[in-house]
């Protein structure tokens, strides 16, 4: 839809004849000529510079291995030496998460 620019006459709907158009006046956002912004970008978007999001954040670096063996507790630090050498060499690891049932093997994903 066409954005209304100052005091535009806007045509009211067919069943309204009898009312008067309706004026809309659109606010001015522009700087005057000549002016400099003196506001560093760091000051006005402090908290969105903290905020701000970081490659590792998001979920396209996420890797989920399903149809993994299921080992317990006393193999669990081969089979994550295994999946460390295959998946390292793309990248760097930054997280490791390895589920587990109640009796302490791994779920296979």
């Amino acid at each position: 839809m066409a954005q209304k620019k100052g005091n535009e006459k806007v045509p009211n709907p067919p069943h309204c004849d009898k009312y008067e158009p309706i004026l809309f006046e659109v606010p001015n956002f522009e700087d005057p000529e000549g002016f400099v912004d003196d506001i560093p970008d760091e000051v006005l978007l402090a908290d969105l510079f903290e905020s701000k999001p970081k490659e590792s954040d998001g979920y396209n670096n996420v890797i989920v291995v399903d149809g993994c063996p299921q080992v317990g507790p006393e193999r669990l630090s081969k089979l994550q030496n295994v999946i460390n050498k295959i998946f390292g060499k793309y990248g760097k690891i930054v997280n490791e998460y390895y589920p587990t049932t109640e009796n302490g093997l791994t779920t296979g994903y």
